[in-house]
């Protein structure tokens, strides 16, 4: 006699658990206790590295007022006075020429120009008055 044979159709002996939620759980216990132990560990070295910058910008603000310190010690009132004035009284440079744009340098030797050239008839009309004259 022949044994009939047994047809295995996939279900398992055993049924499988699934525990997703103690899983997560466990995971986050594990990085809060792995945190502790890091914060316990690095305590003063994280101490030390805060009091350096702290004294890093300590020492740039102190730099800071010191070089505005001595920028107010060289500060000269009749100098500064004296600039404002010069400013004031000093005319703007034109920036057209008989309706004409034209850069500064030649607005400048153009303006020497037409100085000069009063000057010249200015001297021109004194000695024909001294000519008059004698």
């Amino acid at each position: 006699m022949k044994k009939p044979k047994v047809i295995d159709k996939g279900i398992p002996s055993q049924v499988e658990k699934q525990a997703a939620r103690l899983i997560v759980i466990r995971r986050i216990k594990m990085n809060k206790h792995k945190l502790r132990k890091l914060r316990k560990r690095m305590k003063y070295v994280w101490a030390k590295l805060k009091l350096r910058r702290e004294i890093k910008k300590e020492k740039a603000f102190l730099n800071m007022e010191m070089s505005k310190i001595r920028e107010a010690q060289k500060f000269d009132a009749k100098a500064y006075v004296a600039d404002i004035l010069r400013r004031a009284k000093a005319q703007p440079l034109p920036t057209r020429w008989e309706g004409k744009r034209f850069p500064e340098p030649m607005i400048r030797q153009k303006m020497e120009m037409d100085e000069k050239k009063k000057r010249m008839e200015y001297l021109s009309i004194l000695d024909k008055r001294r000519i008059e004259k004698q």
